[in-house]
């Protein structure tokens, strides 16, 4: 009896040992198929190994972003909506409390007004009393009234001062 080598796979050795036997298979046919198999079992192994180093990449790397309309879109468009709804209604309330806020200082502002320019009329009133009163008093007194003015006629020496005819001091 006959041994026979008939598969040799590069790294992968497999020996394989078939003996020769009257009867059974056409050996050639046997050597051919086996020879079709290894070169099958080659390919596969190779493209094995590229994808484990495929994978291993693709684990490596961090995933992309989802695509525009993707399902999980719609969850982010849904808090999207809500949160400008929450925003919306935000700004009604700020635009509303800052109309009040501008119509209470306008009133404020107005009051303040009104109050500044009653006091104002009332120190005018008193004012032209006064003055009235002086020019009177003024005009109406017989003897020559002094007042002390401090023209500096003399370092501490004061000067005196009588009404005019026209009721001025002088």
């Amino acid at each position: 009896m006959m041994k026979h080598h008939f598969l040799r796979t590069g790294s992968n050795d497999v020996d394989s040992e078939l003996e020769l036997v009257r009867k059974g298979f056409d050996p050639s046919q046997v050597q051919q198929l086996v020879g079709q198999l290894s070169a099958e079992l080659k390919t596969v192994a190779a493209e094995n190994d590229r994808l484990r180093g495929r994978m291993a990449e693709l684990e490596a790397a961090p995933p992309p972003p989802p695509a525009p309309g993707a399902a999980s879109t719609d969850i982010f468009a849904h808090w999207s909506k809500e949160t400008n709804d929450l925003l919306d209604a935000a700004r009604a309330s700020i635009s509303s409390v800052t109309e009040k806020a501008t119509t209470d200082a306008a009133a404020a502002v107005a009051a303040g007004e009104t109050a500044a320019n009653a006091i104002r009329q009332r120190a005018q009133l008193d004012a032209e009393g006064v003055m009235a009163d002086e020019l009177s008093r003024f005009s109406t007194a017989a003897p020559p009234r002094s007042c002390l003015r401090g023209s500096g006629a003399g370092r501490g020496e004061r000067e005196r001062v009588a009404p005019t005819d026209d009721g001025c001091l002088r």
